[in-house]
């Protein structure tokens, strides 16, 4: 499978379904940012079909080896939570 490549511009914002700290994360992004729409890509589907190839792909594209939802880029860049919630 393809994972959705994360946007050029604005945030592209990597979740799982029941995740507190995703849902949180997008609570701080909206008010920090002041915006109403970034891409939000679930990616539940993504870790069912092949938890493995997912995290391959999530490593080539942030590259970091452990990383934790959410998974955040801004501007086509990937950036810990901590660096953009502040």
């Amino acid at each position: 499978f393809m994972i959705e490549q994360p946007r050029d511009s604005g945030f592209t914002f990597y979740s799982l379904k029941d995740c507190i700290r995703c849902k949180v994360s997008e609570t701080l992004l909206k008010e920090q940012y002041g915006i109403n729409y970034f891409a939000y890509i679930l990616c539940d589907d993504y870790i069912k079909q092949d938890r493995q190839l997912f995290k391959e792909e999530m490593k080539l594209l942030t590259k970091q080896e452990n990383i934790k939802f959410p998974i955040i880029f801004m501007n086509g860049i990937f950036k810990k939570t901590e660096e953009i919630l502040k």
